[in-house]
């Protein structure tokens, strides 16, 4: 089955949502078919050509006299590769399609609002939670995470009731987000997690079944009582509830080792045992394939710094950089000399890890939750064997 991460990717990095075919292919694979009926031709024509062997390099597009068309590196002209007039034609997204496409597979009630084909947030439709019960779906396409935090503060601020937000990928996500969406009852959805093509037609994955129950006990009536303690995974980010009170931390091995620790209050589990298990879980965090995904990401941005660069962009090529070195130091924190996957053998040294981890998932809590960073710093004990030794049971909803 097509793999359409990289698609959902090239999206949100388009300014425009605009690229010449051979773009729109490349990143769709051989899910390009689903794609192509996707994409409207606009009246401009492009300037500049993909390098065929070399991601993030561009070719100059030259016009002659004789109207013959070539694609020349720049400022050698060494490569040449000649062109015919549709390698040129720029196509852009067309979002209205894109919506009802969304909407179809998702099973909403389709939106037939009139939307302009460049705007940043489009509503889908209406989930139905139950008989006579209804929220409000959106997808935003934000090439940047200030963009996204700024559409989520706006859809806050104008809905009167609970939401769903989707986004091609939950790259634009922050902490800042997940706590925004959470305290107004809205849940956000990443469509490269939800939606799949087998190359000729649209379908949900399993993901999309869970994230319904999910956000039906969101939609509980407002006197129902919730929750006093969770440490739970949601998506990328963990919800982290303490006497009523709510933040999110960010992924990690510093919460999957404390979510160990409260599945078992009272036991003693050896930090190597720990270690292990948390590292199996979060296998997917530090695999090959993992690793692979990441210097793929970081190929792609170095695709976008190209076209920023030329377009002249000096704030957004600066992120653009602050991303880029944040991939390199994250494959090189989890690989060693060739290519192998880092492995951490001594037992202080492991322990001292783990503990670093765990210091580092408190600092994040107490920024929103001091009582709860208090409490889980002094209930669990360090050393060798590890433990999580409350004063007081709580009952964790993990």
């Amino acid at each position: 089955m097509p793999d359409l991460t990289r698609w959902w990717r090239f999206i949100e990095t388009q300014a425009g949502r605009t690229a010449v075919l051979r773009e729109w292919r490349d990143s769709a694979g051989e899910a390009f078919p689903v794609i192509q009926p996707l994409l409207q031709t606009v009246e401009r024509e492009a300037r500049y050509y993909p390098h065929p062997h070399l991601p993030g390099h561009w070719l100059r597009i030259e016009r002659h006299r004789d109207k013959s068309i070539v694609a020349v590196s720049e400022p050698d002209c060494r490569v040449r590769i000649p062109l015919q007039p549709p390698d040129v034609v720029l196509y852009q997204l067309d979002i209205r399609q894109l919506r009802l496409v969304i909407a179809h597979a998702l099973s909403l009630l389709p939106c037939r609002d009139f939307c302009e084909t460049d705007v940043l947030t489009v509503r889908v439709g209406d989930w139905e939670a139950e008989a006579g019960q209804s929220c409000p779906v959106s997808l935003a396409i934000a090439t940047e995470r200030s963009m996204l935090l700024a559409e989520v503060q706006r859809l806050v601020l104008t809905s009167s009731c609970p939401f769903i937000l989707l986004t091609p990928t939950r790259n634009r996500w922050t902490a800042d987000v997940s706590d925004l969406l959470r305290r107004n009852r809205a849940m956000a959805l990443a469509l490269c997690d939800v939606l799949a093509s087998d190359g000729t037609t649209w379908f949900v994955t399993e993901r999309w079944q869970s994230a319904q129950e999910t956000f039906r006990r969101v939609l509980r009536p407002e006197g129902e009582v919730e929750e006093p303690y969770v440490f739970r995974q949601e998506g990328e980010m963990w919800v982290v509830t303490f006497e009523g009170e709510t933040t999110h931390v960010e992924d990690g091995l510093g919460p999957r080792y404390i979510v160990q620790l409260l599945q078992s209050p009272g036991k003693d589990i050896h930090v190597e045992y720990l270690y292990g298990a948390v590292r199996t879980l979060a296998e997917k965090k530090t695999d090959p394939k993992t690793l692979s995904d990441a210097k793929a990401e970081y190929h792609e941005l170095l695709e976008r710094r190209g076209r920023v660069d030329r377009y002249g962009d000096p704030a957004e090529l600066d992120r653009i950089n602050k991303d880029i070195r944040a991939l390199a130091r994250y494959v090189k924190r989890n690989t060693a000399l060739g290519g192998r996957i880092a492995r951490q053998d001594d037992v202080d040294k492991t322990r001292r890890k783990v503990c670093q981890a765990i210091d580092r998932t408190l600092k994040q809590i107490k920024k929103k939750l001091r009582k709860a960073a208090r409490h889980l710093d002094n209930a669990i004990k360090r050393g060798r064997s590890m433990c999580y030794a409350p004063e007081e049971n709580l009952k964790w909803s993990l």
